[in-house]
């Protein structure tokens, strides 16, 4: 009799045990599921911010993009097209 009451036991133990493992790998997915959210929202407002960032860096008023052609104002970037300085006119005598 006390051989099945320590067999019954056993089973028990086991089944419990299985059950705590199961709770544990659950759990640990359910955290990796909101750090993976919470990282993918964070990469999402990251990249839109660099984004933004950017584009005011490269568009910033007229002509500021870098090597970019010549704005409203005359002036482009560096290597764009610039307005009429005095060195481009040909004189002819």
């Amino acid at each position: 009799m006390a051989v099945v009451v320590e067999l019954v036991a056993l089973r028990v133990g086991a089944v419990v045990v299985a059950m705590l493992v199961v709770a544990v790998v659950v759990g640990m997915a359910a955290v990796m599921v909101v750090v993976v959210t919470a990282m993918g929202m964070a990469m999402t407002v990251g990249v839109a911010a660099m984004v933004v960032v950017v584009q005011v860096t490269f568009r910033g008023g007229g002509g500021a993009r870098v090597g970019g052609s010549g704005g409203d104002d005359g002036g482009g970037g560096k290597g764009g097209g610039g307005g009429n300085d005095s060195h481009d006119k040909m004189v002819v005598v």
